[in-house]
């Protein structure tokens, strides 16, 4: 008996999902009348009054409901991650709360980091379709991750000084260092004043190290294009 070779292909992983159809088909949503209609409204809205509708559809659609969400992102998946972009955006700059911007972001990148960044923008139309991009997404989560330094919560002194990677805060450094001397003396401490991220009290750093920002060095947004890919799922679209 002759057996057909299988590959890959026939393996379920690699089946077409549904939102793959949707977004190769109608990236728009317009077999969908609501989002149909959302979309057309949002693009007509005033950028910065788009995150009111957003909000509006947000309560009336209940999505915040994590099943219909699910459900959503199967009808309009750069639909859905544009209303969950800007709404974390207006947490994070609006509102100033780092912690509810990245409880919302953490949402949007399920669905954002399985897309490759070359076939988010495209399903968007590059701004034109749904006003937002992978770029934009990659900027936002730097800005997340720059405040959320050290973990914690109560805004970014408190998360600064509370706890690192290390589960110390600022205030333990004189405890640590307190009987180390190198070279028979003192360990030299940061003053009131701080130095750079370095709060009252810690050791000085005897040299400072500067991290370049994509979203200050245009050529290294390229590079830096595609983490959240890379990290959700390779096999991805």
């Amino acid at each position: 008996q002759v057996t057909q070779k299988r590959t890959l292909q026939d393996d379920p992983v690699f089946a077409k999902k549904k939102y793959q159809e949707n977004l190769e088909e109608d990236a728009e949503c317009n077999r969908d009348p609501r989002w149909k209609d959302f979309r057309k409204q949002l693009l007509a809205t005033e950028p910065d009054m788009q995150v009111e509708l957003v909000y509006e559809k947000t309560l009336e659609w209940d999505l915040e409901n994590v099943t219909n969400i699910d459900e959503q992102s199967k009808v309009c998946l750069i639909g859905l991650v544009t209303m969950q972009y800007m709404f974390s955006h207006f947490l994070m700059f609006e509102v100033g709360s780092v912690e509810a911007a990245a409880h919302s972001f953490r949402m949007m990148d399920e669905h954002s980091g399985a897309l490759h960044p070359d076939l988010f923008d495209k399903a968007a139309g590059y701004e034109k379709i749904w006003p937002v991009s992978a770029e934009k997404i990659d900027s936002l989560r730097r800005a997340i991750l720059k405040n959320s330094v050290g973990g914690g919560s109560g805004g970014p002194e408190r998360r600064r000084r509370v706890k690192n990677a290390f589960g110390l805060h600022d205030l333990d450094w004189k405890e640590i260092w307190r009987s180390w001397q190198p070279r028979g003396r003192s360990l030299e401490t940061v003053g009131k004043e701080g130095y750079g991220s370095a709060a009252a009290g810690a050791p000085k750093p005897s040299f400072r190290v500067y991290v370049y920002d994509p979203d200050e060095i245009p050529a290294l947004r390229k590079l830096a294009r595609g983490a959240a890919f890379c990290k959700h799922n390779q096999w991805g679209m």
